[in-house]
């Protein structure tokens, strides 16, 4: 009878061993769940901003009155602080960005330089300066860094000192235009804020002022060809499109 029990429980525990098996080999598989990925930072958007910075420049004199002037092609230094504010509009298709930025600042740059020696001194004052330009940068999710170019204007009042200090010769609230090549790269902060680092170079090329002297019906005409250089430091806040979310395509 022993050996009887034995045996049957041998053969019901080999029967159900397999179908035991079978089962496991059915049984559900749970895969770890997916963290959703991470939006691409979007630069799409208009936006407005402030700047700082510094400006140099030189200047070239030229008397066209008369061509054999004391100083024709005296050259006179410009340097001074910046500070305004820019507006404008970033479009991103993948990682590129194409944008339009206008801005204008405020500078005290001014130069001072002896332009007949040992007899008079030349003086130029910057009121202020700006540029209307386009943008195109790479993005690399919240770094972009970007090329501009377009037009430049400066705001500027010239004179002649003798050496009484006497003004001998004047030209105010002119305002000139050139053109303008720069660069630079930006950082976005948070959703909507951006902070970035720029330099301009603008070109005036040469125009011809004429002074106006204390003698009635005496003038001089002075021709002024003049560059500059413009480092600043800016922050931007980008409304409506702006913000952490899906750009235009993935990269």
């Amino acid at each position: 009878m022993r050996l009887r029990s034995i045996l049957l429980t041998s053969i019901a525990c080999a029967i159900a061993l397999p179908a035991a098996a079978a089962d496991l080999s059915h049984a559900p598989i749970t895969k770890a769940p997916i963290a959703a990925p991470l939006a691409a930072y979007n630069w799409s958007g208009f936006y407005l901003g402030g700047h700082a910075g510094g400006v140099w420049g030189d200047k070239d004199w030229t008397d066209v009155t008369v061509p054999a002037a004391p100083f024709n092609l005296r050259s006179g230094d410009m340097s001074g602080f910046l500070a305004g504010g820019q507006v404008g509009v970033n479009w991103q298709v993948n990682n590129i960005v194409f944008g339009i930025e206008g801005q204008v600042s405020w500078t005290n740059a001014d130069a001072n330089h002896t332009c007949v020696i040992g007899f008079a001194t030349c003086h130029a004052e910057a009121n202020y300066l700006g540029s209307i330009a386009g943008r195109m940068g790479l993005a690399f999710d919240r770094t972009l860094i970007y090329v501009k170019g377009g037009g430049a204007f400066i705001n500027e009042d010239f004179l002649v000192r003798d050496l009484a200090r006497t003004v001998v010769g004047t030209f105010d609230d002119e305002t000139r235009w050139g053109w303008m090549v720069g660069g630079g790269i930006e950082w976005g902060i948070t959703g909507n804020w951006s902070a970035k680092i720029e330099y301009n170079f603008m070109d005036f090329r040469e125009d011809t002022f004429r002074f106006v002297t204390p003698v009635p019906g005496l003038f001089r005409d002075i021709k002024i060809d003049q560059q500059m250089h413009v480092v600043k430091a800016g922050i931007n806040y980008r409304f409506n499109w702006g913000g952490l979310g899906p750009s235009a395509g993935r990269y």
